[in-house]
């Protein structure tokens, strides 16, 4: 497929083609990831689906080949591993990825960053919480309103028979 995207076809072209080979782009695309990540004469992987090997594709290559606890305590290596479990190796990898970079901006904030944070923190922990005012207005009635309403009341009676 890579091949007659790359070689064979006019731009633009490579959407049509697949419709006349009856494949579905995104599965197109995830076949052209596998054979570029881990290759077509890997005898590694022949006996694994497409979505296996896609998410194999996706680690990091030093991942493929590593040996993994899974959730239920098992030291796999990818290929050994089912769908979920390489799910959940990725997410775990995604984790430990972002905690790493936290840690290395909190190692790169210098010492003077550090200072003003602390400052500011103090600052704010030492601020007396606002008081926030409210004003409501209430309707007062007035002494002449019973009075005034009866009145109106009855000018609109005469006024309707």
């Amino acid at each position: 497929m890579k091949h007659v995207k790359e070689n064979d076809l006019a731009h633009g072209e490579f959407g049509k083609w697949l419709e006349e080979v009856d494949t579905d782009w995104n599965v197109a695309n995830r076949m052209m990831k596998v054979s570029e990540e881990i290759g077509v004469n890997s005898d590694t992987y022949h006996n694994l689906g497409l979505n296996a090997l896609y998410l194999i594709a996706t680690l990091p290559p030093d991942e493929r080949t590593s040996t993994h606890t899974t959730a239920t305590g098992e030291e796999k290596t990818p290929d050994e591993m089912t769908v979920r479990e390489l799910r959940e190796l990725k997410r775990q990898l995604k984790a430990t990825e972002a905690k790493a970079q936290q840690a290395q901006q909190a190692r790169e904030l210098s010492d003077e960053d550090n200072r003003k944070l602390a400052q500011t923190l103090t600052e704010e922990r030492n601020k007396p919480p606002e008081v926030k005012y409210e004003t409501r207005t209430e309707y007062v009635k007035p002494d002449d309103y019973d009075e005034l309403l009866a009145w109106s009341l009855r000018k609109a009676w005469r006024f309707r028979t």
